[in-house]
């Protein structure tokens, strides 16, 4: 459990211990009497009902594309955070390149990054933050 918790913590290392804690509750799969047991504790962890809680908290909330030849993810807006946009052509091998003439604009609750350039065919895009010093 300490390794999916700390796994958890590497999504969102902003998450405090009790919501790590309700996370691994709410995603196990309750193999006793409802609730926790002597037997069971609070159940079977699923791991992919931990990823899905866990990727929940990201303030990446929404990406839609926009009419060419712009490409935009829309994300929830959080002070003191830097945001940069990434791109790569092919994710076997992953070469995450950063979009230095990434369009990065705010308003409100949200922030828009956008790709003036996208590729003509497909891409894959990524989104990293982190708090300002």
């Amino acid at each position: 459990m300490a390794g999916i918790a700390a796994w958890i913590m590497a999504v969102n290392p902003t998450l405090l211990p009790d919501k790590i804690e309700q996370i691994l509750k709410d995603s196990c799969v309750d193999l006793g009497a409802p609730g926790w047991d002597q037997h069971y504790g609070w159940g079977r962890i699923d791991f992919g009902e931990v990823a899905r809680r866990a990727f929940a908290t990201l303030p990446l909330s929404q990406i839609s594309p926009l009419p060419n030849p712009a490409f935009s993810i829309s994300a929830a807006f959080s002070i003191n955070t830097v945001y940069a946009l990434f791109r790569t052509p092919s994710l076997t091998p992953p070469l995450w390149e950063e979009i230095a003439n990434a369009v990065i604009t705010t308003n409100n609750s949200r922030v828009l990054l956008q790709d003036p350039a996208p590729p003509p065919d497909h891409a894959f895009y990524l989104v990293q933050f982190r708090l300002s010093p």
